[in-house]
Protein backbone atom coordinates (compact mmCIF):
# COMPACT_ATOMS: atom_id res chain seq x y z
CA UNK A 1 0.00 0.00 0.00
CA UNK A 2 2.94 2.33 0.60
CA UNK A 3 3.92 1.97 -3.04
CA UNK A 4 0.38 2.91 -4.11
CA UNK A 5 0.60 5.99 -1.87
CA UNK A 6 4.01 6.98 -3.24
CA UNK A 7 2.73 6.63 -6.81
CA UNK A 8 -0.29 8.79 -5.95
CA UNK A 9 1.90 11.50 -4.40
CA UNK A 10 4.20 11.60 -7.45
CA UNK A 11 1.22 11.67 -9.82
CA UNK A 12 -0.58 14.46 -7.96
CA UNK A 13 2.63 16.48 -7.53
CA UNK A 14 3.42 16.45 -11.27
CA UNK A 15 1.44 19.51 -12.39
CA UNK A 16 1.92 21.81 -9.37
CA UNK A 17 5.63 21.06 -9.16
CA UNK A 18 6.19 21.51 -12.89
CA UNK A 19 4.31 24.80 -12.92
CA UNK A 20 5.87 26.13 -9.73
CA UNK A 21 9.39 25.25 -10.92
CA UNK A 22 8.56 26.51 -14.45
CA UNK A 23 10.63 23.60 -15.71
CA UNK A 24 9.67 20.88 -18.15
CA UNK A 25 12.76 18.94 -17.05
CA UNK A 26 11.26 18.68 -13.57
CA UNK A 27 8.02 17.45 -15.14
CA UNK A 28 9.90 14.89 -17.20
CA UNK A 29 11.73 13.62 -14.12
CA UNK A 30 8.50 13.34 -12.13
CA UNK A 31 6.77 11.66 -15.05
CA UNK A 32 9.64 9.20 -15.40
CA UNK A 33 9.59 8.49 -11.68
CA UNK A 34 5.84 7.89 -11.85
CA UNK A 35 6.28 5.57 -14.82
CA UNK A 36 8.96 3.55 -13.05
CA UNK A 37 6.86 3.35 -9.89
CA UNK A 38 3.83 2.31 -11.94
CA UNK A 39 5.70 -0.52 -13.62
CA UNK A 40 7.27 -1.66 -10.33
CA UNK A 41 3.86 -1.61 -8.68
CA UNK A 42 2.32 -3.56 -11.54
CA UNK A 43 5.04 -6.21 -11.30
CA UNK A 44 4.76 -6.33 -7.49
CA UNK A 45 0.99 -6.82 -7.64
CA UNK A 46 1.07 -9.39 -10.46
CA UNK A 47 1.79 -12.46 -8.28
CA UNK A 48 -0.94 -11.43 -5.84
CA UNK A 49 -3.70 -10.43 -8.27
CA UNK A 50 -3.55 -10.61 -12.03
CA UNK A 51 -6.70 -8.52 -12.22
CA UNK A 52 -5.13 -5.70 -10.21
CA UNK A 53 -2.00 -5.83 -12.37
CA UNK A 54 -4.15 -5.71 -15.50
CA UNK A 55 -6.00 -2.66 -14.15
CA UNK A 56 -2.65 -0.88 -13.63
CA UNK A 57 -1.60 -1.37 -17.27
CA UNK A 58 -3.43 1.71 -18.61
CA UNK A 59 -1.60 3.84 -16.04
CA UNK A 60 1.75 2.38 -17.11
CA UNK A 61 0.97 2.97 -20.78
CA UNK A 62 -0.32 6.50 -20.25
CA UNK A 63 2.60 7.34 -17.95
CA UNK A 64 5.04 6.54 -20.74
CA UNK A 65 3.06 8.64 -23.23
CA UNK A 66 2.79 11.59 -20.83
CA UNK A 67 6.47 11.49 -19.92
CA UNK A 68 7.50 11.35 -23.57
CA UNK A 69 5.16 14.24 -24.40
CA UNK A 70 6.63 16.38 -21.61
CA UNK A 71 10.14 15.53 -22.80
CA UNK A 72 9.28 16.50 -26.39
CA UNK A 73 7.81 19.82 -25.20
CA UNK A 74 11.31 20.82 -24.07
CA UNK A 75 12.31 21.11 -27.76
CA UNK A 76 9.22 23.20 -28.50
CA UNK A 77 9.74 25.46 -25.45
CA UNK A 78 13.49 25.68 -24.79
CA UNK A 79 13.02 28.59 -22.39
CA UNK A 80 10.83 26.36 -20.18
CA UNK A 81 13.44 23.60 -19.93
Amino acid sequence: MALYLLLEVVTVAYIPTTLRAKSLKVGTMLGGAGEILGVVLTLAVLPISQTAALLLLPYAIWGAIGTYTTWEMIDLNPEAA
